[in-house]
């Protein structure tokens, strides 16, 4: 992101809030693929309220429990085929899930922190390309288990369109940094 920053936007490396002067404040914090391995999501919802301008917006994409693959993945698991709701929570990984979330846990959470759902929309969870070297990164993953599992995605994929494995939020607090 950083060596392709062609807009050059202020990209900072790090974590959310450390690597933020205290009297900065943003329109829009986005968050991609990473709310659902904050440990403190309280503590991390009050931080997103100093960091934002009044009116501001966060905006979560998250990988959520109502889709296909969650389902499918808990049903094999309760028929002792571990592999696919192990992979789906990243057991295993250096920072592994710790929460899935559905659109109504979700605003109840964030409604805690006085945020208002405004938008939702589906998201593909994955792409095919390079989907082979993520898969490669598991360290639970055999090579019979992962050449297995590229098929099921390659299979899997055009599903996703119509059951999707994540979803887009966006939340707005109207007393942002004031709070």
């Amino acid at each position: 992101m950083m060596a392709n920053n062609r807009f050059g936007q202020d990209i900072r490396r790090g974590f959310f809030p450390h690597v933020l002067a205290g009297t900065e404040r943003f329109d829009v914090i986005a968050l991609n693929c990473v709310f659902e391995h904050v440990p403190d999501l309280d503590a991390m919802l009050e931080s997103f309220k100093a960091y934002l301008a009044p009116g501001g917006s966060v905006m979560l994409n998250v990988p959520v429990s109502s889709g296909f693959m969650f389902h499918a993945a808990r049903a094999l698991f309760r028929v002792g085929v571990r592999y696919p709701f192990d992979r789906i929570w990243q057991k295993g990984f250096v920072s592994p899930h710790l929460h899935y979330f559905a659109s109504e846990n979700l605003a109840t959470l964030l409604a805690r922190h006085a945020f208002e759902l405004v938008a939702e929309t589906p998201l593909a969870l994955f792409s095919l390309g390079g989907i082979y070297q993520r898969l490669s990164l598991d360290p639970n993953i055999r090579f019979v288990q992962r050449w297995s599992a590229l098929g099921a995605l390659y299979a899997y994929y055009p599903v996703q369109r119509f059951a999707p494995d994540a979803r887009a939020f966006v939340f707005t607090h109207s007393s942002a940094s004031s709070s």
